[in-house]
């Protein structure tokens, strides 16, 4: 009788302790969510922190049931706050127009590189209500004005949780993963 009082009191406190560890890291785990990024080539390419660049205009987000008025201006808005601190001169375009007139601009105006965000799939949907979690699919493309060839592509997708209070927007998902090329991109 008195060995089973004395592994009782280490099974409960064994199980306390677990359930700790569980409930201190739920964002990290089932609430989280995915996100990842993906690169051309094994190795990312990097470019010298403090280069001149060209931002195109994003096209508008859409899935398979509708188009998301301003997802352009969003994703540029991001992309702009990640980007702009690790590079010297930063051009941006002001609305939606061909990759090729975008990279002569860019090229006529002397930067050394060309950014070309290009929105794969935007879904923003009221999840805690309809069970959708949000998502997104961006491709980057860095080309090297100065020789005239594509530096890398990077395709950052993610999904949001479907955990009410946790789920994030299109917007929000892009945030990380975009200051993570960035971090890894301009050394």
């Amino acid at each position: 009788m008195k060995k089973v009082l004395l592994i009782l009191p280490f099974l409960l406190t064994g199980c306390a302790s677990t359930n700790e560890v569980v409930s201190s890291s739920i964002e990290n785990t089932v609430a989280s969510g995915t996100s990842t990024v993906q690169y051309q080539d094994d190795k990312p390419v990097t470019v010298p922190k403090g280069s001149s660049a060209y931002i195109a205009y994003p096209n508008e987000g859409h899935d398979d049931y509708k188009i998301y008025v301003d997802s352009a201006k969003q994703t540029m808005s991001v992309i702009t706050k990640c980007f702009k601190p690790y590079l010297g001169k930063l051009g941006e375009a002001d609305s939606y127009q061909s990759a090729r007139v975008e990279y002569l601009k860019a090229q006529k105006e002397g930067y050394e590189l060309f950014i070309l965000p290009r929105i794969q799939s935007w879904t923003d949907s009221y999840t805690l209500f309809t069970g959708v979690a949000d998502k997104v699919s961006l491709t980057l493309k860095i080309y090297s004005l100065k020789t005239n060839s594509m530096l890398d592509s990077v395709e950052i997708t993610g999904e949001s949780s479907r955990m009410p209070g946790y789920e994030k927007t299109p917007m929000e998902l892009l945030e990380k993963p975009l200051s993570s090329v960035a971090k890894t991109v301009f050394v």
